[in-house]
């Protein structure tokens, strides 16, 4: 589905984005639980289903308690024990949780998993915002009646402006160090400069780093 594809990009491009992030995936809620709807790799799935089996985690706490979790040493941290000891078994030492708040209710999580402690600093959690904002606005427009064709064509616009704007700023963000106005900013002068839509430049830009995230792999 569109909803789905949108996901499964965020979570490819903010790894893309920050070298610290070694896997990423969202986790959604529905009526038979949390379940993972998109990650980059299949042990990202499996890390996610240790939270859902011990009903424990950071990325379960960031949503019911609409909180970011910030772990910086699976080892160390003693909040989450259980979980903790499974995810080294996938070589996972570091975490960053995002809430996903859709009309203020928690619905679900992005999760960034770092295979070495202290992976994620304060930089790392400004710059993933931008994704999770992303993610928790396709969701937004995602709630709705599908069956309606008008709200199908709603969503498919947030996507081609302001989703792929959001991931462009945290693209930049990674880039330059600048924080999310700047990066924005930095769009706004260059869409003035070229006489473009500032959607057209952020798309150029998710593109590029799509194509070298292919590259490297």
């Amino acid at each position: 589905t569109i909803v789905e594809s949108a996901l499964q990009q965020i979570v490819e491009l903010v790894c893309a984005a920050l070298d610290s992030c070694s896997m990423a995936g969202i986790t959604l809620l529905d009526p038979t639980g949390p379940h993972t709807v998109a990650a980059t790799n299949a042990a990202t799935e499996r890390v996610d289903r240790f939270q859902y089996e011990v009903e424990s985690g950071p990325c379960l706490h960031a949503y019911r308690n609409q909180v970011i979790n910030r772990v910086d040493s699976t080892e160390q941290d003693q909040r989450w024990p259980e979980f903790f000891e499974l995810a080294r078994s996938e070589g996972v030492y570091s975490v960053l949780s995002y809430p996903l708040v859709v009309h203020n209710d928690g619905i679900g999580a992005l999760n960034l998993y770092g295979d070495r402690e202290g992976a994620f600093d304060e930089e790392d959690e400004r710059i993933g915002q931008a994704f999770a904002t992303h993610a928790a606005i396709t969701l937004t427009h995602a709630r709705g009646d599908w069956r309606n064709g008008k709200a199908r064509q709603s969503l498919e616009r947030a996507l081609e402006t302001r989703g792929v704007i959001e991931q462009a700023k945290g693209i930049l963000m990674a880039r330059t160090g600048t924080d999310a106005d700047q990066a924005f900013e930095s769009l706004r002068r260059a869409s003035q400069r070229s006489n473009r839509k500032v959607s057209e430049l952020a798309q150029e830009i998710v593109e590029s780093t799509q194509r070298n995230v292919r590259v490297s792999e």
